[in-house]
Protein backbone atom coordinates (compact mmCIF):
# COMPACT_ATOMS: atom_id res chain seq x y z
CA UNK A 1 0.00 0.00 0.00
CA UNK A 2 1.11 3.62 -0.68
CA UNK A 3 2.86 4.93 2.60
CA UNK A 4 1.65 8.58 1.87
CA UNK A 5 -2.04 6.95 1.92
CA UNK A 6 -1.22 5.13 5.01
CA UNK A 7 -0.21 8.04 6.50
CA UNK A 8 -2.94 10.23 5.71
CA UNK A 9 -5.20 7.36 6.56
CA UNK A 10 -3.77 7.01 10.31
CA UNK A 11 -4.05 11.08 10.56
CA UNK A 12 -8.08 11.00 9.63
CA UNK A 13 -8.57 8.31 12.13
CA UNK A 14 -6.36 10.07 14.96
CA UNK A 15 -7.32 13.64 14.63
CA UNK A 16 -10.87 14.89 16.50
CA UNK A 17 -13.80 14.71 14.36
CA UNK A 18 -14.89 18.62 14.21
CA UNK A 19 -18.41 19.64 12.94
CA UNK A 20 -18.09 22.77 10.35
CA UNK A 21 -20.19 25.39 11.85
CA UNK A 22 -23.70 26.00 9.66
CA UNK A 23 -25.48 29.65 10.66
CA UNK A 24 -29.12 29.74 8.89
CA UNK A 25 -31.34 33.10 8.80
CA UNK A 26 -32.14 32.38 12.98
CA UNK A 27 -29.37 32.44 14.09
CA UNK A 28 -27.77 35.75 12.10
CA UNK A 29 -31.55 37.10 13.22
CA UNK A 30 -30.44 36.29 17.20
CA UNK A 31 -26.88 37.51 16.33
CA UNK A 32 -28.11 40.73 15.42
CA UNK A 33 -31.03 41.14 17.42
CA UNK A 34 -29.58 40.11 20.43
CA UNK A 35 -26.59 42.36 19.41
CA UNK A 36 -28.72 45.96 18.80
CA UNK A 37 -30.80 45.18 21.99
CA UNK A 38 -27.54 44.88 24.64
CA UNK A 39 -26.04 47.46 23.51
CA UNK A 40 -29.58 49.60 23.36
CA UNK A 41 -29.80 48.23 26.91
CA UNK A 42 -26.32 49.17 28.09
CA UNK A 43 -26.45 52.84 27.31
CA UNK A 44 -29.90 53.35 28.49
CA UNK A 45 -29.30 51.67 31.72
CA UNK A 46 -25.77 54.05 31.94
CA UNK A 47 -27.75 57.27 30.99
CA UNK A 48 -30.64 56.58 33.74
CA UNK A 49 -27.65 55.31 36.17
CA UNK A 50 -26.06 59.06 35.77
CA UNK A 51 -29.50 60.45 36.24
CA UNK A 52 -30.20 58.86 39.63
CA UNK A 53 -27.71 60.64 40.77
CA UNK A 54 -29.83 63.54 40.98
CA UNK A 55 -32.88 62.58 40.96
CA UNK A 56 -35.78 63.18 43.30
CA UNK A 57 -35.76 59.55 43.71
CA UNK A 58 -32.30 58.05 42.69
CA UNK A 59 -33.55 54.60 44.41
CA UNK A 60 -36.75 54.26 41.91
CA UNK A 61 -34.28 55.39 38.92
CA UNK A 62 -31.69 52.93 39.76
CA UNK A 63 -34.24 50.10 39.75
CA UNK A 64 -35.20 51.15 36.54
CA UNK A 65 -31.61 51.06 35.01
CA UNK A 66 -30.77 47.42 36.88
CA UNK A 67 -34.28 46.46 35.08
CA UNK A 68 -33.20 47.70 31.61
CA UNK A 69 -29.63 46.46 32.12
CA UNK A 70 -30.97 43.26 33.12
CA UNK A 71 -33.43 42.66 30.22
CA UNK A 72 -30.46 43.53 27.39
CA UNK A 73 -28.20 41.30 28.89
CA UNK A 74 -30.60 38.16 28.52
CA UNK A 75 -29.40 38.49 24.73
CA UNK A 76 -26.04 37.27 25.82
CA UNK A 77 -27.18 33.64 25.72
CA UNK A 78 -29.22 34.12 22.76
CA UNK A 79 -26.25 35.33 20.74
CA UNK A 80 -23.80 33.14 21.77
CA UNK A 81 -26.20 30.38 20.74
CA UNK A 82 -26.70 31.75 17.82
CA UNK A 83 -23.00 32.01 17.05
CA UNK A 84 -22.74 28.59 17.49
CA UNK A 85 -24.63 27.87 14.61
CA UNK A 86 -25.97 24.19 13.46
CA UNK A 87 -22.44 22.57 14.90
CA UNK A 88 -23.67 22.14 18.44
CA UNK A 89 -27.66 22.28 19.52
CA UNK A 90 -27.89 20.99 22.72
CA UNK A 91 -31.20 19.39 23.36
CA UNK A 92 -30.98 17.92 26.92
CA UNK A 93 -33.09 18.98 29.76
CA UNK A 94 -31.89 21.57 31.81
CA UNK A 95 -30.95 20.45 35.45
CA UNK A 96 -33.67 21.53 38.43
CA UNK A 97 -33.21 24.89 38.57
CA UNK A 98 -36.55 25.70 39.79
CA UNK A 99 -34.88 24.41 43.44
CA UNK A 100 -32.60 27.45 43.14
CA UNK A 101 -35.76 29.63 42.09
CA UNK A 102 -37.50 28.63 45.45
CA UNK A 103 -34.27 30.00 47.02
CA UNK A 104 -33.82 33.24 45.26
CA UNK A 105 -37.72 34.70 45.62
CA UNK A 106 -37.16 34.66 49.65
CA UNK A 107 -33.94 36.20 49.50
CA UNK A 108 -35.10 39.21 47.23
CA UNK A 109 -37.42 39.53 49.86
CA UNK A 110 -35.11 40.19 53.00
CA UNK A 111 -33.06 42.52 50.82
CA UNK A 112 -36.16 44.32 49.88
CA UNK A 113 -37.03 44.92 53.07
CA UNK A 114 -34.02 46.02 53.99
CA UNK A 115 -33.17 48.08 51.18
CA UNK A 116 -36.97 50.03 50.86
CA UNK A 117 -38.35 49.67 54.54
CA UNK A 118 -35.08 49.66 57.05
CA UNK A 119 -33.54 51.99 54.52
CA UNK A 120 -30.38 50.10 54.70
CA UNK A 121 -27.77 50.22 51.58
CA UNK A 122 -31.15 50.75 49.05
CA UNK A 123 -29.28 52.10 45.96
CA UNK A 124 -26.88 48.78 46.32
CA UNK A 125 -29.76 46.57 47.61
CA UNK A 126 -32.81 47.58 46.31
CA UNK A 127 -31.99 46.61 42.35
CA UNK A 128 -30.45 43.38 43.35
CA UNK A 129 -33.57 42.89 45.63
CA UNK A 130 -36.00 44.11 42.46
CA UNK A 131 -34.43 41.57 39.66
CA UNK A 132 -33.79 38.66 41.77
CA UNK A 133 -37.93 39.18 43.18
CA UNK A 134 -39.00 39.28 39.44
CA UNK A 135 -36.54 36.56 38.28
CA UNK A 136 -36.91 34.10 40.81
CA UNK A 137 -40.95 32.79 39.97
CA UNK A 138 -39.97 32.93 36.09
CA UNK A 139 -37.10 30.79 36.78
CA UNK A 140 -38.84 28.65 38.30
CA UNK A 141 -41.81 28.47 35.63
CA UNK A 142 -39.04 28.44 32.75
CA UNK A 143 -37.41 24.85 34.93
CA UNK A 144 -40.88 23.14 35.28
CA UNK A 145 -42.07 23.66 31.59
CA UNK A 146 -38.55 22.58 30.62
CA UNK A 147 -38.09 19.50 32.48
CA UNK A 148 -41.41 18.13 31.94
CA UNK A 149 -41.87 19.50 27.96
CA UNK A 150 -40.54 17.87 24.57
CA UNK A 151 -36.66 18.44 23.93
CA UNK A 152 -35.78 21.92 22.67
CA UNK A 153 -32.84 23.29 21.44
CA UNK A 154 -30.93 26.23 23.20
CA UNK A 155 -31.66 28.41 20.57
CA UNK A 156 -34.97 27.96 20.64
CA UNK A 157 -35.30 28.06 23.80
CA UNK A 158 -33.98 31.40 23.96
CA UNK A 159 -35.76 33.00 20.75
CA UNK A 160 -38.95 32.21 22.23
CA UNK A 161 -38.18 33.70 25.70
CA UNK A 162 -37.01 36.88 24.18
CA UNK A 163 -40.06 36.92 21.84
CA UNK A 164 -41.77 37.45 24.83
CA UNK A 165 -40.02 39.75 26.46
CA UNK A 166 -38.58 42.15 23.45
CA UNK A 167 -41.45 41.90 21.16
CA UNK A 168 -44.97 41.12 23.06
CA UNK A 169 -44.72 44.18 25.41
CA UNK A 170 -44.55 47.30 23.37
CA UNK A 171 -47.02 46.35 21.16
CA UNK A 172 -49.13 45.39 23.64
CA UNK A 173 -48.51 48.74 25.76
CA UNK A 174 -49.32 50.57 22.50
CA UNK A 175 -52.84 48.85 22.02
CA UNK A 176 -53.61 48.61 25.44
CA UNK A 177 -53.19 52.45 25.61
CA UNK A 178 -55.51 53.30 22.78
CA UNK A 179 -57.62 51.50 24.77
CA UNK A 180 -57.36 53.00 27.87
CA UNK A 181 -57.99 56.17 25.88
CA UNK A 182 -61.44 54.97 24.62
CA UNK A 183 -62.22 53.88 28.20
CA UNK A 184 -61.58 56.70 29.47
CA UNK A 185 -63.41 59.05 27.61
CA UNK A 186 -66.24 56.79 28.19
CA UNK A 187 -65.98 57.59 32.15
CA UNK A 188 -66.02 61.28 31.61
CA UNK A 189 -69.38 60.73 29.34
CA UNK A 190 -71.18 58.43 31.65
CA UNK A 191 -69.52 60.57 35.00
CA UNK A 192 -71.06 63.62 32.89
CA UNK A 193 -74.40 62.14 32.71
CA UNK A 194 -75.19 61.83 36.64
CA UNK A 195 -75.43 64.96 38.87
CA UNK A 196 -72.86 63.41 41.45
CA UNK A 197 -70.50 62.82 38.72
CA UNK A 198 -70.67 66.24 37.03
CA UNK A 199 -69.90 67.62 40.83
CA UNK A 200 -66.96 65.51 41.04
CA UNK A 201 -65.88 66.71 37.42
CA UNK A 202 -66.43 69.73 38.41
CA UNK A 203 -63.97 69.46 41.27
CA UNK A 204 -61.29 67.66 39.30
CA UNK A 205 -61.29 70.72 36.60
CA UNK A 206 -61.31 73.24 39.21
CA UNK A 207 -58.74 71.25 41.69
CA UNK A 208 -57.33 73.82 44.62
CA UNK A 209 -56.88 70.98 47.47
CA UNK A 210 -55.10 72.60 50.08
CA UNK A 211 -54.28 68.94 51.63
CA UNK A 212 -53.07 65.20 50.04
CA UNK A 213 -55.81 63.80 52.49
CA UNK A 214 -58.00 65.99 49.88
CA UNK A 215 -56.47 64.81 46.90
CA UNK A 216 -57.20 61.18 48.12
CA UNK A 217 -60.70 61.87 48.87
CA UNK A 218 -61.62 63.02 45.78
CA UNK A 219 -59.47 60.05 43.88
CA UNK A 220 -61.34 57.49 45.97
CA UNK A 221 -65.05 59.47 45.16
CA UNK A 222 -64.09 58.86 41.34
CA UNK A 223 -62.66 55.07 41.73
CA UNK A 224 -65.91 54.35 43.39
CA UNK A 225 -68.47 55.75 41.27
CA UNK A 226 -70.45 52.68 39.35
CA UNK A 227 -70.00 53.71 35.86
CA UNK A 228 -65.95 54.27 36.47
CA UNK A 229 -65.80 50.54 38.23
CA UNK A 230 -68.13 48.94 35.72
CA UNK A 231 -65.48 49.92 32.67
CA UNK A 232 -62.50 50.09 34.55
CA UNK A 233 -63.45 46.23 34.96
CA UNK A 234 -63.85 45.76 31.06
CA UNK A 235 -61.02 47.55 30.32
CA UNK A 236 -59.10 45.18 32.62
CA UNK A 237 -61.05 41.92 32.73
CA UNK A 238 -61.80 41.67 28.84
CA UNK A 239 -60.04 44.35 27.14
CA UNK A 240 -56.46 43.53 28.30
CA UNK A 241 -56.49 40.01 28.00
CA UNK A 242 -57.76 39.58 24.43
CA UNK A 243 -55.14 41.86 23.38
CA UNK A 244 -52.41 40.33 25.97
CA UNK A 245 -53.42 36.75 25.16
CA UNK A 246 -53.58 37.37 21.00
CA UNK A 247 -50.18 39.13 20.81
CA UNK A 248 -48.19 36.65 23.05
CA UNK A 249 -48.93 33.76 20.70
CA UNK A 250 -46.64 35.75 18.45
CA UNK A 251 -43.64 33.68 20.16
CA UNK A 252 -44.92 31.01 17.58
CA UNK A 253 -46.14 32.85 14.57
CA UNK A 254 -43.24 31.92 12.31
CA UNK A 255 -42.75 28.26 13.05
CA UNK A 256 -46.21 27.77 12.01
CA UNK A 257 -45.37 26.27 8.94
CA UNK A 258 -42.79 24.07 9.94
CA UNK A 259 -43.44 20.83 11.28
CA UNK A 260 -44.13 21.10 15.24
CA UNK A 261 -45.99 18.79 17.41
CA UNK A 262 -48.72 20.34 20.10
CA UNK A 263 -45.92 19.95 22.96
CA UNK A 264 -43.47 22.10 21.15
CA UNK A 265 -46.04 24.79 20.48
CA UNK A 266 -47.40 24.92 24.55
CA UNK A 267 -44.17 24.66 25.55
CA UNK A 268 -42.86 27.54 23.01
CA UNK A 269 -45.81 29.67 23.97
CA UNK A 270 -45.12 29.09 27.62
CA UNK A 271 -41.38 30.09 27.06
CA UNK A 272 -42.72 33.44 25.84
CA UNK A 273 -45.65 33.77 28.37
CA UNK A 274 -42.78 33.61 31.27
CA UNK A 275 -40.75 36.28 29.37
CA UNK A 276 -43.79 38.59 29.11
CA UNK A 277 -44.09 37.82 32.88
CA UNK A 278 -40.68 39.25 33.33
CA UNK A 279 -40.70 42.59 31.66
CA UNK A 280 -44.38 42.89 33.51
CA UNK A 281 -42.50 42.31 37.32
CA UNK A 282 -39.59 44.21 36.32
CA UNK A 283 -41.42 47.59 34.85
CA UNK A 284 -44.77 47.63 36.60
CA UNK A 285 -43.69 47.71 40.39
CA UNK A 286 -42.27 50.54 41.90
CA UNK A 287 -39.89 51.06 44.94
CA UNK A 288 -40.84 52.08 47.68
CA UNK A 289 -42.66 50.70 51.10
CA UNK A 290 -45.36 48.78 49.42
CA UNK A 291 -42.45 46.58 47.25
CA UNK A 292 -42.51 43.62 49.11
CA UNK A 293 -46.35 43.29 48.82
CA UNK A 294 -46.32 44.27 45.12
CA UNK A 295 -43.82 41.53 44.59
CA UNK A 296 -45.88 38.83 46.36
CA UNK A 297 -48.87 39.38 44.94
CA UNK A 298 -46.99 39.08 41.51
CA UNK A 299 -45.33 36.16 42.31
CA UNK A 300 -47.79 33.71 40.84
CA UNK A 301 -48.40 35.93 37.28
CA UNK A 302 -45.06 33.72 35.60
CA UNK A 303 -47.30 30.43 36.09
CA UNK A 304 -50.92 32.55 34.62
CA UNK A 305 -49.05 34.14 31.75
CA UNK A 306 -47.04 30.89 30.52
CA UNK A 307 -49.87 28.76 31.28
CA UNK A 308 -52.19 31.06 28.65
CA UNK A 309 -49.99 31.78 25.72
CA UNK A 310 -49.24 27.75 26.22
CA UNK A 311 -52.52 27.17 25.35
CA UNK A 312 -53.22 30.32 23.13
CA UNK A 313 -50.37 28.72 20.96
CA UNK A 314 -50.92 24.74 21.29
CA UNK A 315 -54.61 25.68 19.99
CA UNK A 316 -53.67 28.61 16.74
CA UNK A 317 -50.82 25.51 15.77
CA UNK A 318 -53.25 22.69 16.06
CA UNK A 319 -55.74 25.14 13.93
CA UNK A 320 -53.02 25.85 11.22
CA UNK A 321 -52.04 21.95 11.12
CA UNK A 322 -55.21 20.33 11.23
CA UNK A 323 -57.55 23.10 10.41
CA UNK A 324 -59.29 22.28 13.44
CA UNK A 325 -60.14 26.39 14.23
CA UNK A 326 -62.72 25.54 16.87
CA UNK A 327 -60.51 23.90 19.13
CA UNK A 328 -57.90 26.94 18.27
CA UNK A 329 -60.93 29.81 18.95
CA UNK A 330 -61.86 27.68 22.52
CA UNK A 331 -57.91 27.54 23.56
CA UNK A 332 -58.22 31.47 22.66
CA UNK A 333 -60.97 32.19 25.17
CA UNK A 334 -60.32 29.83 27.78
CA UNK A 335 -56.90 32.06 28.20
CA UNK A 336 -58.73 35.07 27.85
CA UNK A 337 -61.37 34.28 30.45
CA UNK A 338 -58.59 32.66 32.98
CA UNK A 339 -56.48 35.88 32.68
CA UNK A 340 -59.42 37.76 32.98
CA UNK A 341 -60.48 35.87 35.77
CA UNK A 342 -57.11 36.67 37.18
CA UNK A 343 -57.18 40.42 37.17
CA UNK A 344 -60.92 40.52 38.54
CA UNK A 345 -59.39 38.82 41.67
CA UNK A 346 -56.60 41.43 41.47
CA UNK A 347 -59.77 44.60 41.23
CA UNK A 348 -61.11 42.63 43.59
CA UNK A 349 -58.63 42.81 46.34
CA UNK A 350 -57.63 46.34 45.12
CA UNK A 351 -60.89 47.63 45.91
CA UNK A 352 -61.12 45.69 49.39
CA UNK A 353 -57.89 47.91 50.32
CA UNK A 354 -59.48 50.72 49.20
CA UNK A 355 -62.74 50.46 51.01
CA UNK A 356 -61.30 50.17 54.14
CA UNK A 357 -59.41 53.60 54.10
CA UNK A 358 -62.12 55.08 52.70
CA UNK A 359 -65.33 54.75 54.99
CA UNK A 360 -68.49 53.66 54.59
CA UNK A 361 -69.30 56.75 52.66
CA UNK A 362 -68.14 55.48 49.22
CA UNK A 363 -67.62 51.28 49.82
CA UNK A 364 -69.16 48.81 52.16
CA UNK A 365 -66.41 47.65 53.95
CA UNK A 366 -67.55 44.54 55.43
CA UNK A 367 -68.81 43.55 51.49
CA UNK A 368 -65.71 44.59 49.94
CA UNK A 369 -63.99 42.85 52.49
CA UNK A 370 -65.61 39.27 51.71
CA UNK A 371 -64.48 40.47 48.01
CA UNK A 372 -61.14 40.59 48.97
CA UNK A 373 -61.18 37.19 50.67
CA UNK A 374 -62.74 36.18 47.02
CA UNK A 375 -59.62 37.72 45.31
CA UNK A 376 -57.35 36.01 47.47
CA UNK A 377 -58.64 32.51 46.98
CA UNK A 378 -58.93 33.16 43.38
CA UNK A 379 -55.59 34.59 42.87
CA UNK A 380 -54.68 31.16 44.84
CA UNK A 381 -56.76 28.92 43.30
CA UNK A 382 -55.22 30.16 39.36
CA UNK A 383 -51.70 29.95 40.23
CA UNK A 384 -52.20 26.10 42.10
CA UNK A 385 -54.37 25.33 38.24
CA UNK A 386 -51.82 26.88 36.35
CA UNK A 387 -48.84 24.97 37.66
CA UNK A 388 -50.72 21.71 37.78
CA UNK A 389 -51.38 22.80 33.97
CA UNK A 390 -47.62 23.64 32.93
CA UNK A 391 -46.21 20.38 34.81
CA UNK A 392 -48.99 17.71 33.28
CA UNK A 393 -49.95 19.46 29.61
CA UNK A 394 -46.60 19.41 28.38
CA UNK A 395 -45.96 15.82 29.21
CA UNK A 396 -48.92 14.63 27.88
CA UNK A 397 -48.94 16.34 24.39
CA UNK A 398 -44.78 15.56 24.31
CA UNK A 399 -46.08 11.66 22.77
CA UNK A 400 -47.47 13.02 19.62
CA UNK A 401 -45.37 12.68 16.57
CA UNK A 402 -44.43 15.78 14.15
CA UNK A 403 -47.11 16.57 11.59
CA UNK A 404 -46.86 18.90 8.68
CA UNK A 405 -49.57 21.35 8.24
CA UNK A 406 -51.80 21.47 5.52
CA UNK A 407 -51.68 23.09 1.96
CA UNK A 408 -54.42 24.98 0.73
Amino acid sequence: MNKALIDETIRAHSAPSVVPTKRDTWDRILIITGSLGLVFSLLTATILGGLSLFARQPVAVGVEAASILAVGMLAAPAIYWGARGSADRAVRRPGPAWILALLLFPLALVLGILAFEVGTLPRLLGPIAHILAAGGPVLFVVSVSLSRGPLFSARRRWAHFLAGLWVTPPLSLFLELIALVVVGLLMFVGLALTPQGQSLLQELLAIELASEQEVIDLATRLLTQPIVILLGVGLLSGAVPLIEELLKSLTIWPLLMRPMTAGQAFLGGALGGAGYALFESLFLPQAGEDWVITMLARAGTPLIHAFNTGLVCWGLAEGVRRKRWLFSAGTYILAVGLHGMWNLAAIGIGLSGLAVGSGPNYLDPILMSAVGYLGLLGLFGLTVGSLAGLIWLPARLESERPALPRRT
